[in-house]
């Protein structure tokens, strides 16, 4: 690969990465529990059943 490829690879995998982590940390405030609590079994609107 040239370089300019291995640079939009790069760029694209950090913000992949960066959007990854955000969306983890929206939907997992706490990882002290291992049941799901309220919060986050609402989480985008659907309910586990």
């Amino acid at each position: 690969m040239e370089q300019q490829q291995l640079r939009n690879l790069r760029d694209f995998l950090f913000v992949y990465n960066w959007m990854m982590e955000l969306c983890f940390q929206g939907c997992v405030p706490s990882l002290h529990h291992r049941a799901l609590d309220a919060e986050e079994e609402t989480v985008g609107g659907a309910q586990s059943q």
